[in-house]
């Protein structure tokens, strides 16, 4: 029987076969089964080549879990997305799920939350994260 592989793990794979450095800042809180992210939506920290510094919520792409994550940060962490935002960092939702045209490996979506004109949180798909040789690549 194979171990399952946490999303987050997967995330972070992705990260380094791109040279993009990257922490888990999600935390364990023990003796109450609580994960707690940075933030309330945080679960890596990663520096994008390109764009700085990027905070990372991971889920399942799988049965609606990316809408749910997106609008989890949009109600109910507004205030801090909006701030981290404003300072110009980016957020990412990271979906992984299970493609059938992929023979069943796992592969990550990318969604990208932004300001619109009015200082709403918009979601747009986006093609991933840049690594430093995808930069050097761009440049």
């Amino acid at each position: 029987m194979s171990k399952r592989v946490s999303h987050t793990k997967r995330t972070m794979d992705y990260c380094a076969a791109r040279s993009i450095y990257a922490c888990v800042v999600e935390k364990w809180i023990p003796n109450t089964s609580i994960r707690k992210d940075a933030f309330g939506f945080g679960d890596i920290l990663a520096m994008d080549a390109l764009h700085g510094a990027v905070l990372v919520q991971v889920c399942e792409d799988n049965g609606g879990g990316m809408p749910s994550h997106v609008r989890k940060i949009q109600v109910e962490c507004v205030i801090e997305a909006t701030a981290w935002l404003m300072r110009g960092n980016r957020i990412y939702v990271v979906g992984w799920g299970q493609r059938a045209a992929t023979g069943r490996e796992w592969v990550p979506r990318f969604m990208e939350l932004v300001l619109d004109e009015q200082g709403d949180l918009d979601a747009y798909v986006r093609r991933g994260l840049q690594g430093v040789d995808d930069a050097k690549e761009s440049g």
